[in-house]
């Protein structure tokens, strides 16, 4: 379909954001190749272009007299959870841990 075209054309788009990104931050010298076994360079990138437009399908397809929830343990960032808040998501918690910072973030 017309829709699952246009996702595996955004995954394209998708992938080559994420190698370019990749190159940017080795060139600027914030990751290296490992020289050791024991050497473990870690980065974490988030295409935030994709993860709205994601939250925007859901809102869509399912219809907004739905509570659309994200997952808290999914989104341990504080920036994103304050941001899913404000795009009218809630947040699904299933620890303690979970529901204190859903609501230090602004859910209530």
């Amino acid at each position: 379909t017309a829709a699952l075209m246009a996702s595996a054309e955004l995954d394209a788009v998708g992938a080559a954001r994420r190698s370019a990104a990749l190159s940017a931050a080795v060139d600027a010298g914030l990751l290296r190749v490992p020289e050791t076994i024991e050497d473990k360079p870690m980065a974490l990138f988030y295409d935030l272009d994709a993860w709205e437009r994601n939250l925007a399908n859901i809102r869509t397809l399912f219809g907004s007299h739905w509570l659309h929830a994200c997952a808290a343990k999914t989104n341990p960032l504080f920036w994103f959870l304050r941001q899913e808040k404000a795009l009218g998501h809630g947040a699904e918690c299933a620890s303690i841990a979970e529901v204190v910072a859903a609501l230090e973030n602004g859910f209530a």
